[in-house]
């Protein structure tokens, strides 16, 4: 059983790596297909592993600039980007003022590597829109580290 475990996780690492160094090489070019596709892929993953129940918010609204997906039930929103500047995320956070998004949490996933707010751009987050960045951004050392902690018989059913 232990490495059936292994052969899993190591399926699964393989094509995160691969999806991510192939929407890298992509943008090279200005091909941002990948990206659209990703947001319906991560939104399975998502559900999957952490038992969400995400919708595409995009099918509502062709490519909202705030955010990508919508778990109502948690009340709990992602952007799923490459974009790591700051006014990447002063436009998603300000999904928090409108009213579609009361009470909600917003998460920014990062397709590519995750943004590194300075200090100062934390604070000034915590201070307008009273989150804290550290908790909000994803990347997939942050799945994959989730993906490792599911049991196994979950871990071989999301590499199926």
């Amino acid at each position: 059983m232990v490495d059936l475990r292994q052969n899993a996780f190591n399926s699964i690492s393989r094509v995160l790596a691969i999806t991510r160094y192939d929407i890298e090489q992509r943008q090279l070019i200005n091909e941002y297909g990948l990206n659209i596709h990703a947001e319906n892929y991560f939104r399975d993953v998502f559900n999957f592993v952490y038992e969400y129940n995400f919708k595409n918010d995009n099918f509502e609204s062709q490519n909202s600039a705030c955010v990508d997906l919508i778990d109502e039930s948690q009340k709990l929103a992602y952007q799923i980007t490459t974009t790591r500047t700051k006014e990447k995320l002063e436009n998603t956070f300000k999904a928090l003022k409108k009213e579609k998004y009361k009470n909600y949490t917003i998460k920014i996933f990062y397709l590519l590597d995750k943004s590194k707010p300075n200090t100062e751009t934390i604070e000034e987050f915590k201070k307008d829109y009273n989150v804290d960045l550290n908790d909000c951004l994803l990347n997939y050392t942050d799945l994959i580290n989730k993906i490792n902690d599911l049991e196994t018989n979950k871990l071989i059913e999301l590499d199926n």
